[in-house]
């Protein structure tokens, strides 16, 4: 992707005129992610309804002025509710200058709980034209909820390495049998470091069947020869069971940490998985 010009996913949303209330900007490159945001902010606001960097939409954007563009960054910081309940109340007033409000999240994988929950309302009855932009290179940290209304859109590389296992074909095709998938529990649960790795992987797995279910023309190059098994999957589930799937895995990360029984967390999430 030439990184001056708008990301081709983005750009085919807004030509089509299919934007959604919500997106989720990943990728490694922070800076990257804040400037799509900000060209995307453009393309959905420019009065040549294209990125012309020359109407007033155009420039006031460029320079962070435009009464219908709201920043909010995390520096790092926790992002509190505070903030989200100065900019809720004018969600559902009709933009001022420009066609949308755009609220831009970036460093979303801060948001204190209560802030993901108060934007999580408003992602569940979204406000007319306005669009969310949570930009985050970790997309598994914000509440599953939040993610299951989002469009996933990848932006360069993720911060995704997959852990070397002997495992990875069967981490794939879970095994079906309620004896085998034990067996398969009991061998990925024995060593801590062992099951970690497996979730890094089907956290992997499930998030690019759902960017492949996003948009089929997205190639995956962490699971490049299980490309035709990615097509088949993205088909069969919808986007909230992979979601599902995705919650089950983080949820099980989480559980993890408090030293609880490791054979039965993987066999409960297997059981999930599988269902």
């Amino acid at each position: 992707m030439n990184t001056s010009s708008l990301s081709p996913i983005l750009e085919n949303t807004a030509a089509r005129n299919r934007v959604s209330s919500a997106y989720i900007l990943t990728g490694s490159d922070t800076g990257l992610l804040s400037q799509q945001a900000r060209l995307f902010t453009k393309r959905l606001n420019c009065r040549q309804q294209k990125i012309c960097d020359t109407c007033t939409d155009c420039q006031k954007i460029d320079r962070g002025v435009h009464p219908d563009v709201r920043l909010i960054e995390s520096h790092g910081e926790i992002i509190n509710i505070e903030t989200l309940r100065e900019i809720r109340n004018k969600l559902y007033l009709k933009p001022y200058e420009g066609r949308c409000k755009v609220i831009i999240i970036d460093g979303a994988q801060h948001l204190q709980h209560a802030a993901g929950n108060s934007i999580l309302k408003i992602l569940e009855e979204p406000p007319p034209q306005t669009v969310f932009l949570l930009l985050t290179p970790h997309w598994e940290q914000l509440l599953s909820t939040i993610i299951s209304r989002c469009h996933i859109v990848r932006l360069g590389s993720v911060n995704y390495h997959l852990p070397q296992t002997e495992h990875l074909d069967t981490l794939l095709n879970i095994p079906q049998s309620r004896e085998k998938l034990f067996a398969l529990a009991k061998t990925i649960s024995e060593e801590d470091e062992t099951f970690e790795n497996c979730l890094e992987i089907w956290l992997a797995w499930y998030h690019a069947l759902l960017l492949y279910h996003e948009d089929p023309a997205l190639k995956d190059d962490l699971f490049d020869a299980y490309a035709e098994q990615i097509k088949k999957l993205a088909r069969r589930y919808d986007r909230q069971k992979l979601c599902d799937k995705i919650d089950a895995v983080l949820e099980t990360k989480k559980n993890l940490r408090f030293q609880m029984n490791r054979q039965l967390l993987a066999e409960n999430l297997l059981l999930t998985l599988t269902a």
